[in-house]
């Protein structure tokens, strides 16, 4: 993924010239997804890093999805 990420960088910065209003709403669109991402990623390895401490029995289905929902709803 790092590799898309860099190659189109690397176009954004060839074209920015010509382009530079589309090539910076790129630039700045593609750094925000990746520090979400990036943000996701660290917050995955901290669940599963202690969830042995945090959890005794997985979620159900049900719960998660419930907890998925609340927190769509509250972040739009």
């Amino acid at each position: 993924m790092d590799n898309k990420i860099d190659k189109l960088n690397e176009l954004l910065e060839s074209k920015r010239d010509k382009y530079p209003n589309i090539t910076n709403v790129w630039k700045n669109y593609i750094n925000q997804k990746h520090e979400l991402f990036d943000k996701t990623l660290d917050n995955g390895i901290r669940l599963f890093t202690d969830i042995e401490r945090r959890q005794e029995t997985d979620l159900n289905y049900e719960t998660i999805l419930s907890i998925y929902l609340l927190l769509i709803t509250q972040t739009n």
